[in-house]
């Protein structure tokens, strides 16, 4: 292995050192700001923080479905309701 690639193991790892570090330090202060006695619940409310407030995907896949066998399936795959419209059931799956 060249020094030139070793170097750049070695920086890539400091890196990844820092960011667990980082990581680590961050629940700490949650763990003590929420007064929580275990980092579970702590990593439980970062988790829901991550989902809510992450920027994620906004698109999606829109069925429309006039029959309660359709809704049926669709919903067995994974879409939710979104709301029903002149005898229409709109269904929504995030893509």
């Amino acid at each position: 292995m060249s020094k030139n690639k070793l170097k750049q193991q070695k920086a890539k790892l400091r890196e990844l050192e820092l960011l667990n570090t980082q990581i680590e330090a961050r629940a700490t202060y949650l763990l003590a700001f929420l007064r929580h006695k275990s980092l579970r619940n702590t990593e439980i409310y970062i988790n829901i923080e991550r989902t809510l407030f992450e920027p994620g995907s906004d698109e999606f896949t829109v069925k429309v479905v006039e029959k309660p066998e359709g809704v049926k399936a669709l919903l067995e795959v994974g879409f939710e309701y979104v709301c029903q419209k002149e005898g229409l059931i709109f269904l929504r799956k995030r893509k």
